[in-house]
């Protein structure tokens, strides 16, 4: 998880930050705070504002239960990519 290696980047740096630096930060914690736990997603297969990452396919993920939420995403991720070869 990006998140994770950023966070510990910004914690582990030896110099103060910027004031750019710092709000980046925050941004980097937040995102990691927000991060659903439930499911654990491959990269770029997460869900974007509670929808499935596929253009063609924007269904809600929070219908699906848990257990299909990472599988239905990878599939029409995929599925996706394929159309455009």
């Amino acid at each position: 998880m990006p998140e994770d290696a950023r966070v510990v980047k910004s914690i582990s740096y030896a110099e103060e930050l910027s004031f750019n630096k710092m709000l980046l930060f925050v941004q980097y914690i937040q995102m990691y705070c927000e991060r659903d736990f439930d499911v654990i997603y491959l990269p770029k297969q997460g869900p974007v504002r509670g929808v499935c990452p596929a253009k063609n396919y924007q269904l809600p993920i929070r219908k699906l239960q848990e257990s299909h939420r990472n599988a239905h995403n990878h599939k029409y991720v995929r599925r996706e990519k394929s159309f455009d070869l």
